[in-house]
Order: C-alpha cells, then structure tokens, then sequence
C-alpha cells in the first residue's frame, strides 16, 4: 500500500444511480442525502442531480477495519454550503468518498460517526412510504440527532413528535395572541372611526339642502370617494360661471355641484376622500351628473 497523502483536495461527484435497480445498501445517492441532512443538517433537493462535495483537508488516521483513510477539513456541498471540521472516509488515496460526519468537542457527539445511527433512516427513506422528506430530517431530525446521537431511529422520532408537537402548540398561542391583539385594534379603530364619522356627519349637516316636499329625491348606490376639486360650472338661473364642485370615486365616474357655499362644500368634502359615502339629487337633475348633498355611509 503506498504512503497516503497528509493533505488532500478533492472533488467527489455522487451520481444518481438509483435508475439500475441496485441494492438500498448500495444506493449511494441517497445515502448521501440522507447522510447530509441527518448529520450536517444540510438539505439537498433529492431532484437526481450530482451530489458535488469539494473537500480540503489534513489527514487524520488510517481505519484498519475499513481499509479507510480519514481527513479532518472544510467541506464545499453543491458550491453553495461550507462547512468547517468535517471528517471524511475515503478510499483509493482519498480518491473515494465513503461517507462523513462532523467532528464534535465530545466523544459522545462523535459517536454520529457510526453507521447504525444513519442506516436505518437510509433503508427507511428508499424502501419506506417516505413519511419525511429529506428538508424534513434536516430540520427536524438533525437537531435531535446533535442532541442525542446515540438515540435509535424510534426513540429520534419519538422526540421530534414531541418537538413538533410543542412547536405547534407556541405557533397556535402565538396566532391567538395576535388574532386578540388585531381584534382589539379594529374595535379600537372602529370606535375612532365612528367618532371621526360622527364629527364629520355635524359638518357635512351644514352644507345638506332639503327638497320641497313635492320633490322626490334619489339616493345613489355608496362609492369611494377618491377626489375633490374646486371648479368653475356654469350656472343657468345666472347665465354665467360660478364656483363649484367636482367629486371623483373609486369606479372614475364624477358628479358636479354649483350652488353656493362651494368654498365651505369642498373643504368639508375633502375630509371625506377614502371614505364610502352616498350621494342625492332630486328633482329633474341627473344622478349620474349632479349631486346635492353627500352623506357618509354607516360604518357596521
């Protein structure tokens, strides 16, 4: 056997093999996925691309029983992750990735390494119904796997039930807080909006005219007011223009008003724009023309 290398940089390309049928132990596309995301907590789209893992580091020591030899360095996955104090097992000079693990303080954590923390959730995730998905192991799994590297596969997911579970149970408090904190600013809005309202009502009431009895008015449907101009209109009982004022809604469509107090008629209108309110005209005057007085609709 020739003398290893003491420092390796190296691409490893994991290739999908899984369309030939082999064994799930030979499968090493997704033990790799698993691998990854179970004990880096990194997850790969399992989409059938190549895994690209480039790694640099210092050897560390030779595995007689696997006829291995490990290295300790910094990890590049799908040149998108890094990764810092990962130990690698390879074979043929380092030409051949076996598999990986992080390296922990502890000797504990570092028992990640072995391979019956891993093989079952491999064997489960190519023959199984696929209960989690591989985003899945790295979210959840992996941080109950750092915690607790010794645990079997039942006892790991045992635990993220119950992490889940928990998660769940402060995600629905949390809503309900909100949901109470939000209900509480509408009512709070709704009431200023119905003092805002009422004001504005005892403003309007100044500038409303009222049809003779013999004359019937007509309401229009309520809109957005959007806009309020003042402008000059031509008034027929003058034969001339005089000032008055023009309202836009939400829909584009506009009515004119030319009687007087148009000075006080726009500002108080002008209150009113993002407001739902109705307008009336009566008599032979056209509603989709004209308007004689505006009212804010109610508020519920």
């Amino acid at each position: 056997m020739s003398e290893p290398k003491k420092n390796i940089e190296q691409y490893y390309s994991i290739i999908d093999r899984r369309s030939e049928d082999l064994e799930w132990n030979k499968d090493k596309y997704t033990k790799f996925l698993v691998t990854i995301a179970l004990r880096l907590g990194y997850a790969i789209k399992d989409d059938g691309k190549p895994i690209q893992l480039y790694f640099s580091g210092e050897l560390s020591e030779y595995n007689r029983a696997h006829n291995s030899h490990n290295y300790i360095g910094t990890l590049n996955i799908n040149r998108n992750k890094v990764l810092g104090n990962i130990k690698i097992c390879t074979h043929d000079e380092g030409k051949k990735i076996a598999t990986l693990w992080p390296i922990h303080d502890d000797d504990d954590a570092n028992q990640q390494a072995k391979d019956n923390k891993t093989k079952d959730f491999i064997k489960y995730y190519i023959e199984g119904p696929r209960d989690f998905t591989i985003e899945e192991i790295a979210a959840w799994y992996h941080p109950v796997f750092k915690d607790y590297p010794g645990h079997s596969p039942l006892a790991m997911e045992k635990e993220v039930n119950y992490r889940q579970m928990k998660s769940l149970k402060a995600q629905h408090k949390h809503e309900c807080n909100r949901l109470i904190e939000e209900k509480k600013t509408l009512e709070e809005s709704l009431a200023i909006s119905k003092e805002e309202n009422k004001s504005l009502n005892i403003q309007l009431a100044s500038t409303h005219r009222k049809p003779d009895q013999s004359t019937i008015a007509h309401k229009r449907p309520k809109k957005i007011l959007v806009g309020v101009e003042k402008i000059k209109i031509f008034r027929r009982s003058v034969n001339s223009e005089v000032s008055g004022v023009k309202i836009h809604f939400d829909d584009g469509s506009f009515l004119l008003n030319n009687w007087d107090q148009a000075t006080e008629r726009y500002n108080t209108l002008s209150k009113l724009v993002g407001k739902e309110v109705i307008t009336d005209t009566w008599g032979s005057y056209s509603d989709e023309e004209w308007f004689a007085n505006v009212y804010l609709a109610e508020i519920g």
